[in-house]
């Protein structure tokens, strides 16, 4: 929970989480080891997890970048904005 604040920069909550871990459990995605005297969970990707998020990586990377690092150009021919990585046609 510590490392998400951290990297989301704002307060999460387990009850936002928790749900979605048992997803990817249930579906084998990841797998549950619990470390240490506080019994504190580890979540790890499964090989079936790993396929899942690089065949999403795949299909859906381009979008991801977009929405953390949106690029914009400029079309030398009309002027309009166009996002780096997307559709291209030689005309």
């Amino acid at each position: 929970m510590k490392e998400l604040k951290e990297k989301l920069g704002r307060k999460i909550s387990t009850s936002q989480v928790c749900p979605f871990l048992n997803i990817l459990e249930k579906n084998k995605l990841i797998k549950v080891e619990e470390i240490g005297k506080r019994e504190k969970k580890v979540y790890r990707l499964t090989n079936n997890g790993k396929e899942f998020v690089n065949g999403f990586l795949q299909r859906f990377g381009d979008l991801i970048n977009m929405a953390i690092e949106p690029k914009l150009t400029i079309c030398i021919h009309c002027g309009c904005k166009v996002y780096e990585g997307g559709y291209k046609e030689g005309i």
